[in-house]
Parts: C-alpha cells; structure tokens; sequence
C-alpha cells in the first residue's frame, strides 16, 4: 500500500503539466455543478413559494369529492360546522401547522352599474388569510394591502384587469350579485379597498372579500365553508403532515356513506404550475450527472 501511494505520488509530481490541468478541470466541474444546482434549487424554491405563500397554501383540506368539481366552485360539497370544528381542532393540536385559513369560494358577477362581467371570489379573514399565504398582500398594488385589513365588512380586491375593464377605481362601489347552493340570487353592494395582480395568471379573475359578507351573500345559515388551506412551520417536512393529515383526517366517516368525509391535497396536487417544478428538478439531475461525466 506504502508502494503504492508512493508510486503515484511521484507520478503527479514527474508530470506537473498535466497533473495541473487535470486538477484544474476537476476543480472546475465541481464549481459547476455546485453553482448550477444552486441556481437550480433557488429557482425551484422561487417558483414554489410563489405558488403557496400567494394563493394555495401548502396544503388544502375539502369535503370529499370538491377537489373534482373546484372548476364550477360548487357550494354545496361544504364542510359543515360540525366536521369544522373536528379539523380546528385537528389542526391547532398539530405541531407542523404554522397557521390556517378557512375560506368561501364562489363564483359571482361584478357589475359597475353600466358593465358587468364574472369573477371568482375567495371570501377569508384577512389576519388568517395573511397567515396562511404571506405573499397575498404583496400583490396588492393599489389600495388597502395591510395583512391585518386587506379586506375589511364592506369591501373587495379586484384583480387588475377587470379593474381597468370596468374602469373601478379605489373608493368605488361596485355590485355582486351570487347564486347560493339553494338557487336563490343575492345582490350586495361592495367598495373597492384594493387593486391586486391578477394572482393565478393574465386571464385571472380572483378577488376577495370578507368572509361574513360572503355568509350575508349566499345567506349561509350553518357555518359551512368550501376549503381551509394550512401554512407549515416547515415546508420540508410537507410530505410527513401531509400523510399525517391524511391519516387523521380518514378517520371522520361521512354521515351516510360511511367513507371519509374529507380529502387533503399537497399544492402539487392542486397546481398545474407543479410540473414545472418537476422539469426544473430533472434538469438540474441531467446537467449534474453531463457536467461529472465531463469532467471524469
């Protein structure tokens, strides 16, 4: 073995040229693969963030069978007041959750007295709203963004473009009129306290209102919600409260079905965006392993 580290010992010091270069190309390939797989997991976790602190949430829980439905945002696949205050307490047990955000969603038209067009709405309590999804307020470029009071009893967010469709203003009233899960149709008159980008991209038409207004509009009577979307203290340890989640969470049968009566769902698995995620991860996988190639 002393032979051995001898012998190749004199070997590198004989051929100093090409020892040189060779370490030097090593050194190199290494370097690349370090500042690539950064770049890499900084962009990953970039796109990622922008997705959950904005809108998703880390994880959302739902009544069984919404999650199939969500494009019509169905009213009447809610989670009851009961099986609510199952999850509350579920969730405030749980030492992985950060924070939480029981939310309506809805569909809606908007209309400024002369124009009207429909939106989507998402009826929260501002301070848990924030909680959950702390980049919100951030795309709230004109008017009220205060994580606290970003929506107020009285007031609503209007994306961007419909905004400047509709010509609405901050300080302007305009009124929504909403069909409740029974097929009575409810009008209110709301003012604009802010203007955000359109959050789930250019043909977005989200906006958010209060969540008592939302129960006064669709005279929801029994403290039904649509989804409750749960910020960890950890997003490393996503899949561990996840499952954990999951598990409990299949323990509350349906009244009649016997079958769990709820489903939770990771922000990949509610988002197109995750795909992307997933191509940039593989990427990253294929120039590290070219780059070491190379450079063996």
């Amino acid at each position: 073995m002393n032979n051995i580290i001898k012998i190749s010992w004199r070997n590198l010091l004989r051929y100093t040229r090409r020892t040189l270069l060779t370490s030097s190309l090593i050194a190199v390939g290494v370097a690349l693969v370090i500042i690539f797989g950064g770049i890499g997991a900084s962009f990953k976790d970039e796109v990622i963030g922008t997705i959950t602190n904005s809108n998703l949430g880390d994880i959302q829980i739902h009544k069984k069978g919404y999650v199939g439905s969500m494009d019509n945002l169905p009213l009447d696949i809610a989670i009851p007041e009961q099986g609510l205050s199952k999850i509350r307490s579920l969730l405030d047990a749980d030492p992985e959750v950060k924070a939480y955000s029981e939310r309506i969603r809805f569909g809606a038209m908007v209309s400024n007295y002369a124009q009207t067009t429909s939106m989507r709405l998402t009826a929260v309590y501002p301070e848990k709203e924030s909680n959950t999804c702390p980049a919100l307020t951030d795309r709230i470029k004109e008017g009220n963004s205060d994580p606290k009071t970003f929506v107020q009893p009285g007031s609503i967010v209007i994306p961007a473009n419909i905004a400047a469709g509709m010509n609405l203003k901050i300080g302007d009233d305009a009124v929504l009129v909403a069909t409740n899960k029974d097929g009575s149709v409810n009008g209110m008159t709301f003012k604009i306290s802010g203007i955000s980008e359109n959050i789930l991209g250019p043909q977005g038409k989200d906006g958010y209102i209060h969540l008592d207004d939302a129960v006064s509009l669709l005279r929801i009577e029994n403290g039904e919600i649509t989804e409750i979307a749960v910020k960890l203290n950890d997003f490393d340890k996503l899949k561990k409260a996840y499952s954990r989640l999951k598990s409990e969470l299949a323990r509350t049968p349906g009244e009649k079905s016997g079958k769990p009566a709820f489903e939770v769902h990771s922000w990949e698995e509610l988002s197109p965006f995750s795909s992307i995620v997933k191509i940039v991860t593989l990427l990253i996988m294929v120039v590290r392993l070219e780059i070491g190639r190379a450079h063996v």
